[in-house]
């Protein structure tokens, strides 16, 4: 992938980020695999999530297209919603960060199986 330039305007295209070295001054992604790169110890108190969502993306979970298993992943993830096991695992993993989930958008909808 190539790097995006523009008058003024320099980013970089690494495997490794280089945000915490003061070599760039932002990333841009998802929420909350933001929230997850502020959350690592290594991170904590030196990046920070701040901003408004650019858009609003759904994640899946991928499977063979007639499959058998569909409505139990839907299953186990419904029941992960219900129970608090979705909040806690969100806490856990990004807890650090001070992220918040948008309370419109989550605990996300599951959606039928096709």
């Amino acid at each position: 992938m190539m790097p995006f330039t523009s008058p003024g305007i320099c980013t970089r295209v690494r495997d490794t980020p280089s945000y915490p070295t003061g070599a760039v001054d932002a990333v841009t992604t998802d929420d909350i695999i933001l929230a997850g790169l502020a959350s690592q110890p290594s991170n904590v108190g030196k990046v920070k999530v701040v901003g408004n969502p650019f858009s609003e993306e759904n994640y899946g979970v991928g499977l063979p297209q007639d499959n058998t298993t569909c409505q139990q992943v839907n299953d186990a993830i419904t029941a992960m919603i219900e129970d608090g096991t979705w909040q806690e695992l969100l806490d856990a993993n990004v807890g650090e960060s001070g992220y918040k989930a948008n309370e419109e958008l989550n605990p996300p909808e599951v959606q039928a199986c096709a």
